[in-house]
């Protein structure tokens, strides 16, 4: 069965629709491609003409920042708790299994390019990690987008 650690922690991140916060985790069908991705709640704010009445600022990981995209609270086509529309692939991962790693290089100050790597897993932990800054809105830096 899942651990009392894993439990909480998806507890304490867990996207709750009546008290939507910052750094939440959920499911997110994103609008461009009309997939479900993983996603944090980059920001929360009102919006009366809105269901609900609070819009929120989604951050789809292993995207940049200007990907991110608004839902309304109450948009339950678009909006579920995570791991009900996206598998959990981290609580699966083992010692010496092959993965995709996406890697950002520096082509000139202003220019990224996108690689994917293969790479394996040497070690793990299975604590919980804080989200980057960026994710909360605070930086506009694309370097610092690692989520």
């Amino acid at each position: 069965g899942e651990s009392s650690a894993l439990s909480a922690r998806r507890r304490a991140e867990s996207f709750v629709r009546d008290r939507p916060a910052i750094g939440q985790h959920l499911d997110v069908r994103r609008r461009k491609d009309n997939r479900w991705h993983e996603g944090i709640v980059a920001a929360v704010h009102d919006n009366p003409v809105s269901e609900g009445g609070v819009m929120l600022l989604i951050h789809f990981l292993s995207f940049p920042t200007d990907q991110d995209e608004e839902f309304a609270v109450g948009d339950i086509e678009s909006l579920a708790p995570p791991y009900t529309r996206v598998p959990d692939w981290r609580t699966q991962l083992r010692k010496d299994e092959e993965v995709e790693v996406h890697r950002r290089v520096l082509r000139s100050p202003m220019s990224f390019k996108s690689t994917w790597l293969v790479g394996k897993v040497k070690r793990f932990s299975r604590a919980v990690v804080t989200p980057p800054a960026s994710v909360a809105g605070s930086s506009s830096d694309p370097a610092s987008d690692n989520a």
